[in-house]
């Protein structure tokens, strides 16, 4: 649920004690709405290597990001290498 400007609502709580009778108004739908581009929070450094990298244990396709240092392509130098699964709140609002 959105209010009528496509913002979030929180989320609300209403403890009961008795019978009684409810009328909720939703304003809007967050669907409704055009989606807001996302925020690039990613450094330069960032690159999509794959947009659809196919895991076939899983039977699914996922984007794969990689970070390298400033200067990797020419540097000639061995780096240590950390993988890091389900990041997908690394990046971007």
């Amino acid at each position: 649920m959105t209010n009528d400007t496509s913002r979030d609502i929180a989320d609300r709580v209403l403890e009961v004690n008795g019978d009684i009778s409810l009328d909720l108004t939703i304003a809007g739908w967050k669907d409704e709405y055009p989606e807001k581009p996302k925020r690039y929070t990613a450094s330069p450094q960032v690159k999509i290597l794959d947009t659809a990298f196919s895991i076939t244990q899983l039977n699914r396709k996922r984007r794969i990001w990689v970070y390298l240092p400033k200067g990797y392509a020419s540097s000639g130098k061995t780096y240590p290498v950390l993988y890091l699964q389900d990041g997908q709140n690394l990046f971007n609002e």
